[in-house]
């Protein structure tokens, strides 16, 4: 007789992938209202974005129409998200959380309950436009790709990632930015899809690589983590 173990029957999903279907078939686009402004001794930029609230208030009664609900547990500087049908199936997804005092840990837990929420049920967000979008069609812009950085050895002072012109990003900027991401708990190759979803935020168009990043996207997102880590100097906001 073996002494290995068979392995664990997968657990049976069809009631929570038939009711997230039928969540999917009329789930709501949720529109970003919300203005974010950054200031950094390089400059200032603004982003829109939607909140939790917006997100939890379009997306909860749907989902409690089709018998799913959501919940999050935080553990172990990380949160766990989970999607769960009245039959007893579930899913879940994890998240890391960071914060170096209490008011950073609570950023992290909303932020990460909205992406969350999001990549368990597929809400997307998009710009409001006033109505715009019913009349014009919406085009994806044309995006440019080149081969990956050089990674060269050491880290380049922020300033280097700052430069000013035209182009793509620079290979110091995408070192800045790996620096970042890595403080932030977002280092990992796990975490590919959450960080593009946070980078085409903050640039307010859809990004696929970091490597189609002008400079001064680049920047931008740089300044927005700086800002989440409380890396800014004295006095930016």
């Amino acid at each position: 007789m073996s002494d290995t173990a068979a392995p664990a029957a997968p657990r049976p999903l069809a009631h929570l992938a038939e009711a997230l279907a039928a969540f999917q078939a009329e789930m709501p686009t949720v529109t970003k209202t919300h203005t974010a402004q950054v200031k950094s001794e390089r400059g200032a930029y603004s982003y829109t974005y939607a909140d939790l609230a917006d997100v939890s208030e379009a997306a909860m009664p749907l989902l409690a129409k089709h018998g799913l609900s959501f919940t999050c547990l935080p553990s172990e500087q990380r949160l766990t998200g989970m999607l769960l049908h009245t039959s007893g199936e579930y899913l879940t997804a994890s998240l890391p959380l960071t914060g170096a005092n209490p008011q950073q840990v609570g950023s992290s837990l909303t932020y990460m309950r909205r992406y969350l929420l999001g990549c368990m049920t597929g809400v997307v967000t998009d710009d409001d436009d006033d109505g715009a979008a019913a009349s014009t069609p919406r085009t994806k812009p044309r995006r440019t790709t080149r081969p990956g950085p050089v990674e060269p050895a050491g880290d380049a002072p922020p300033s280097a990632a700052a430069a000013p012109g035209p182009g793509l990003i620079t290979d110091a900027q995408q070192r800045l930015m790996r620096r970042l991401l890595a403080d932030y708990g977002m280092g990992g190759k796990e975490m590919r899809e959450t960080v593009l979803a946070l980078v085409s935020e903050v640039v307010g168009r859809e990004v696929s690589t970091s490597s189609e990043l002008t400079r001064k996207e680049a920047g931008e997102v740089i300044t927005h983590l700086q800002a989440q880590l409380g890396e800014l100097p004295d006095g930016a906001a």
